[in-house]
């Protein structure tokens, strides 16, 4: 045994664990090697650990080396195929990370063992971070199976993964079991707040949304934001206005902000406000082409029909099958008596969404004004 190394291969492998625990990685590293140059008996355990070590100091070649040299010396062993999984995760590898785990997770034969949950749970988030929501999913879901007492972050994965697909009815319950566990997760919160958005669950959304912003979410403009819109649905126009000022004060660079606050002014029939607003959004994003649709029906409302139809128009130049400037050009094309315009824009509309064949549709979806409505339905008429 050579002079400077007095201690045992046990006990550099204990001394190893305890720099670990206290995250002084260089001298885990260096009491591992000593673990190996003293003849460890399980060397593929010590491989696997300095491995991870030299992951958190970005060691990257050596810590491939050594996870391969653990698998070289022990190909059955689950956990060095998972630890290396998440080292392939921290280096945004997924497709090495879903190799990994699905390696560990054929290795692992004990069914019930909460290890293989993780494995499912971690190769299901690598799944996710590369886009394919449905295989994210039932991992998730098998993890759950083989681990019903799991953490936060499972249900709330899972429920993520359910919003991706459009499945709030999924989604909420999910939301509801990560809460359970962690009730003043501002994010949790928010997430569910918009499930229940899509839902059309006002109330209970308002209520997620308020308790995001008392539990201190990171990101509070838009959580003002959409309950701003919420505000405005619900005919509470005064909070909206509210809510939309601080959504602005916080980050006023978006314009969809300032066309749904100049869009709650034009339901209150401030004219010089709501322009102000949509003029702003515009400026902010030329392209932007929903508030040239809110800026038209704002001078269609005041009756200003050819500036109503040049915005319509400007909006279609920008996106020509969103169905409200289908609508809009038909209704102002109408009320400049224009029908043979007005029944093709009207025609397009129903053709290429149907639903609004029934011209209400407006309003449940866009918000439409009192006087926009009356108007589409003499269109519809035609």
């Amino acid at each position: 045994m050579p002079d400077n190394l007095p201690y045992s291969a046990s006990t550099y492998h204990k001394r190893g664990l305890v720099y670990n625990n206290r995250k002084e990685w260089r001298k885990a590293i260096e009491a591992y090697t000593h673990a190996l140059e003293l003849g460890h008996p399980n060397p593929h355990l010590i491989y696997f650990l300095r491995a991870g070590a030299q992951l958190e100091i970005g060691e990257l070649s050596a810590m491939n080396s050594d996870f391969a040299e653990s698998i070289r010396l022990n190909p059955l062993d689950p956990l060095v195929f998972f630890g290396r999984g998440i080292a392939d995760i921290r280096q945004k590898d997924y497709k090495a990370a879903i190799a990994d785990f699905t390696e560990a997770i054929r290795l692992d034969k004990r069914q019930a063992d909460p290890r293989q949950a993780d494995a499912y749970f971690w190769r299901g988030r690598a799944y996710r971070w590369s886009g394919n929501s449905e295989k994210a999913l039932a991992d998730f879901s098998q993890s759950i199976l083989l681990n019903p007492a799991q953490k936060t972050e499972i249900y709330a994965e899972r429920a993520q993964i359910y919003q991706l697909l459009h499945d709030q009815e999924n989604a909420i319950p999910d939301f509801d079991k990560a809460l359970q566990i962690s009730p003043n997760n501002a994010y949790l919160h928010y997430m569910r707040g918009l499930s229940h958005v899509i839902e059309s669950h006002f109330e209970l959304a308002v209520e997620d949304l308020t308790k995001a912003i008392e539990y201190g979410y990171g990101q509070p403009a838009p959580v003002y934001a959409t309950r701003g819109r919420i505000y405005m649905i619900l005919g509470e126009l005064d909070a909206s206005l509210s809510d939309y000022d601080e959504a602005i004060r916080l980050d006023p660079h978006k314009p969809r902000s300032y066309n749904n606050r100049g869009f709650t002014y034009l339901l209150k029939n401030d004219f010089q406000s709501a322009n102000r607003d949509f003029s702003q959004a515009i400026t902010l994003d030329p392209q932007y082409f929903y508030s040239y649709t809110s800026r038209g029906e704002m001078y269609f409302v005041q009756g200003e029909l050819e500036e109503a139809l040049s915005n319509f128009e400007q909006a279609y130049a920008l996106n020509s099958n969103f169905p409200f400037v289908l609508a809009g050009l038909a209704v102002a094309h109408h009320a400049l008596r224009h029908y043979a315009e007005a029944r093709s824009f009207w025609q397009r509309l129903i053709t290429t969404h149907p639903g609004f064949e029934n011209p209400d549709k407006l309003r449940s979806e866009f918000q439409s004004s009192d006087a926009f409505l009356e108007e589409a339905r003499k269109v519809a008429a035609l």
